[in-house]
């Protein structure tokens, strides 16, 4: 790729053309867009803190853009007289296709744990005492900021543990959220109990980090899974696919749970089945009986696209 003298300079809004072969579609995005408004927020509190990318074109003083469509339809809501640019010479097609993908493809989005390191430090230094305050302020949901909080909180309550165990983040950041799901099994109290999970993940009897969102699932039914639980706590080498098999939580036993729960608000609508769905029923149900429903699908094989067959029926009939 030819190496090309490149020039910071703050060019007026009316030079600029959005580059109608942008793969990023914008005509849907409208005003009242919640990422459109985030941005012309920040871009009022802020200013434009990252050029946009431009191209000279062949009339002289006009400019294509590469990156930065967005920030410039903000900057017009916002009537700016000039934006910061960086600005290329005239770029050939492939050039400037080539340079438009690998300006979006070398971004990385920040990940779970650093864009709660963020919201931490901004609330800290605008001095916010609620969740929902920075949540205001950064124009984001106050869900998603207490929820991005807590997962800090909960990181940094165990991150000396999980590093002890020598355990990758993704553990921890997984694990930060069950952590409030546990509860006591029998003998086990909590702090016992993470430090199980723990050792599991580490000898690799728990596999991955997104393991322990199933251990979780489990856990939210403890009451009806706790001699499962006891022995899945009590057993080093007992697996997460085990414990599924014995609880009943797997693709098959939530399939019925969501066929259950369908079925259950088709008739309080008052809606009877119709032949073809009262079929699928009945060939369920005659399936059910002949089987254990706590074993796994995959030990059934020749009835599986049965099953997946009325489930999915029963499943769009009722939604």
């Amino acid at each position: 790729m030819t190496r090309h003298l490149v020039q910071l300079a703050e060019l007026s809004i009316d030079q600029l053309q959005i580059d109608p072969d942008n793969p990023r579609d914008l005509k849907h995005e409208t005003d009242d867009d919640p990422a459109r408004i985030r941005l012309v927020r920040s871009i009022e509190k802020l200013g434009i803190e990252n050029p946009l990318i431009v191209s000279a074109m062949k009339v002289e003083g006009r400019y294509i853009i590469i990156d930065g469509h967005r920030r410039y339809l903000c900057a017009k809501k916002l009537e700016m007289k000039t934006v910061p640019c960086r600005i290329y010479p005239k770029l050939q097609p492939a050039e400037l296709a080539l340079r438009r993908f690998e300006v979006q493809n070398n971004r990385v989005e920040w990940g779970p744990l650093e864009r709660a390191e963020a919201f931490a430090q901004i609330k800290r230094a605008e001095g916010f005492d609620k969740d929902k305050d920075l949540a205001g302020y950064l124009g984001l949901s106050p869900t998603m900021v207490s929820s991005s909080l807590k997962l800090l909180n909960q990181h940094t309550r165990y991150k000396d543990l999980f590093e002890a165990h020598e355990l990758k983040e993704t553990y921890a950041i997984e694990f930060s959220r069950i952590r409030d799901f546990l509860r006591d099994v029998r003998e086990f109290d909590i702090p016992k109990i993470i430090e199980i999970l723990l050792l599991k993940a580490k000898h690799k009897v728990i596999k991955n980090g997104k393991s322990f969102r199933m251990i979780g699932k489990i856990f939210l039914k403890a009451n009806r899974y706790e001699d499962q639980l006891h022995e899945f706590l009590q057993d080093p080498d007992m697996t997460l696919e085990e414990l599924k098999e014995q609880t009943g939580e797997t693709w098959l036993a939530t399939m019925l749970e969501r066929v259950q729960q369908a079925l259950a608000k088709r008739y309080s609508s008052g809606k009877d089945l119709t032949a073809e769905e009262e079929a699928h029923r009945a060939e369920l149900q005659d399936f059910l009986t002949s089987i254990d429903p706590r074993r796994s699908a995959s030990a059934h094989p020749k009835h599986e696209h049965v099953m997946k067959e009325s489930m999915e029926t029963l499943l769009a009939a009722s939604a």
